[in-house]
């Protein structure tokens, strides 16, 4: 088993692999989590004697949302809103295939009104960095974006 990973299937290794990439720790257990599928903690500021897979609640951390949708829209980002104000985080990730104009103009209006930054990236921006050795997540995003380019 992949130590890596908080579950085996293909979408819990892609989720894995985009929190991993953008240098984050992936949440542990999907249960709880509001949807949040793991945490940047800024260079300097993990808690001391924190262990992959403790749930950090407190301190300087940012979440990070991965959806596996050829497009996310409103709804999807109204959700990890709820989220960050739940958790009282100020700036958060949000990987996605692509994002709707709706989606990209509620991120901008989140901004404005309750000066917390999303930040949108896309699948293809994290492609260039591997996967975790003795893992199948490189073949997962392989084929995922094999599939979602196939789609459009």
């Amino acid at each position: 088993m992949n130590t890596w990973c908080r579950g085996s299937s293909p979408s819990s290794q892609f989720d894995n692999w985009a929190v991993i990439a953008l240098g984050g720790i992936p949440n542990q257990t999907k249960l709880g989590d509001f949807g949040i599928e793991g945490r940047i903690f800024p260079v300097g500021t993990e808690p001391a004697g924190f262990k992959e897979g403790e749930q950090q609640l407190a301190g300087l951390w940012y979440p990070i949302q991965v959806m596996q949708k050829d497009k996310v829209g409103r709804p999807d980002i109204d959700s990890f809103e709820t989220a960050m104000r739940r958790s009282q985080r100020e700036k958060g990730f949000f990987v996605a295939f692509d994002y709707t104009e709706d989606a990209l103009r509620e991120i901008d209006r989140f901004f404005k009104a309750d000066h917390a930054a999303i930040v949108p990236l896309t699948v293809q921006e994290n492609r260039q960095i591997p996967a975790p050795p003795d893992s199948n997540a490189g073949e997962t995003v392989s084929a995922m974006l094999r599939i979602n380019s196939a789609t459009h």
